[in-house]
């Protein structure tokens, strides 16, 4: 297993969003994906206004931890609402938002919090528009001989990249621990699979990791730190679908009804266990045993089902980011997303003509 060379150190999260801008440079004109026009007069078979785009590529990062989105594609979601939605696989959310500055792809499926809220400061603002989930279903593992805070002090902790949705755990996590960013060394090593490598191997210290995999992490030695899914008060934004702002405002009804597709695949997701299953063990080629894990631990974490997004879990993630870069606090959070396609969908009856829940919607 080959692993990235990173500085002690890890850099801030706008230095990160900066490089992300920097290895797009390549004109979107030159890469962008050929994409179908269709008529954006009249409706689809759902009730809803028929998406600008026929065919768009999106990405999502290659995870068994997003069963919608398998769904999505097992039972063809996306065309009911008049999308082909080709998607793309990436390693992390460093390759997927840098394949979505180029216009490699034209949505990020599954990007984190942190890279939204940083692009806010560049000239190519991402902006959200469904969250998938609001807890934290990772946990920080550590090697055997790792079981205090104070054994974690300089020490490496392995998250996929910086900016990613794991960087703001391992961040939430030593806050847990009462431990400062300047007191480990936070390293990029890749995908679950290869920061479980790095953790087994004593490349690192400690890694975040899928808490699902506890089974099969501690009998080889590996302890559980922080069970980040346990601490109060910690709802983390994750599971961002997102584009540039230019694109959502260009295609509105593409982005409707994408959100709309989502939707009926997480509600699909949390009333049928078994459909999650199926669908993850066919789309991401995992074992019976080892879906099952992700799914039970999974579907805890969807709150609301209709991918509302508070604006204090925006904000609340914002301090989080702050312990390691202090120009955050001159972005404004409310900037980074857009809840007007959840409200549309539910301000039209389609939320409850297909039965999705609207807790969390505001009332005014």
């Amino acid at each position: 297993m080959r692993f990235m060379n990173m500085p002690k150190r890890f850099a801030p999260v706008v230095l990160a969003g900066a490089a992300l801008l920097a290895s797009a440079t390549v004109s979107s004109a030159a890469v962008a994906p050929s994409v179908s026009s269709t008529s954006t007069t009249g409706k689809t078979s759902t009730g809803l206004p028929r998406p600008e785009l026929r065919t768009i590529v999106a990405g999502r990062q290659a995870s068994a931890s997003g069963q919608p989105l398998d769904i999505a594609q097992y039972r063809n979601i996306y065309k009911k609402y008049g999308l082909n939605v080709k998607v793309e696989q990436f390693t992390s959310d460093h390759t997927e938002i840098s394949a979505l500055l180029a216009g490699q792809i034209q949505v990020a499926l599954d990007c984190s919090t942190s890279s939204i809220l940083a692009s806010q400061l560049t000239s190519e603002p991402l902006e959200s528009v469904f969250i998938a989930s609001t807890r934290i279903n990772d946990d920080l593992y550590s090697t055997h001989n790792i079981t205090t805070a104070q054994q974690l002090i300089g020490k490496a902790i392995a998250v996929s990249s910086f900016a990613s949705t794991s960087y703001g755990e391992a961040l939430v996590a030593l806050k847990q621990l009462k431990l400062t960013p300047q007191q480990v060394s936070i390293t990029a090593v890749g995908d679950d699979a290869q920061r479980q490598a790095a953790l087994l191997s004593g490349a690192v210290g400690a890694s975040i990791n899928d808490r699902a995999e506890s089974n099969a992490l501690t009998p080889q030695g590996v302890n559980v730190l922080v069970d980040l899914p346990k601490i109060k008060n910690a709802d983390f934004p994750a599971g961002n679908v997102a584009a540039t702002k230019g694109f959502v405002n260009s295609h509105p009804h593409t982005m409707l009804d994408l959100v709309a597709a989502i939707t009926e695949s997480t509600k699909l997701f949390l009333h049928n266990h078994q459909l999650g299953l199926q669908a993850t063990m066919a789309e991401e080629g995992i074992t019976h045993s080892a879906a099952q894990q992700y799914v039970i631990y999974d579907s805890q974490g969807y709150r609301p089902v209709n991918g509302y997004i508070k604006l204090y879990d925006y904000q609340e993630s914002r301090v989080i980011y702050e312990r390691s870069d202090p120009q955050l606090v001159s972005m404004q959070p409310r900037d980074a997303f857009t809840d007007k396609f959840v409200d549309q969908l539910a301000q039209s009856g389609w939320d409850k003509a297909n039965g999705i829940s609207t807790a969390g919607i505001p009332t005014t």
